[in-house]
């Protein structure tokens, strides 16, 4: 999905490196099992209340 994303807009020169493409991939499934996690959405909730 990246690398569609980045044809679309040609970002710098066009192009991203493996490196680039595999940590953004990493992170967005980091963050997509965040969003899933019930747990974890109501320890973020909680911890700026009881601070």
């Amino acid at each position: 999905m990246l690398e569609r994303w980045n044809r679309l807009l040609s970002l710098a020169d066009g192009t991203l490196s493996v490196y680039v493409i595999a940590l953004v991939e990493v992170t967005g499934e980091t963050y997509r099992e965040r969003l899933t996690d019930l747990s974890w959405f109501m320890t973020e909730l909680n911890e700026p209340i009881a601070r």
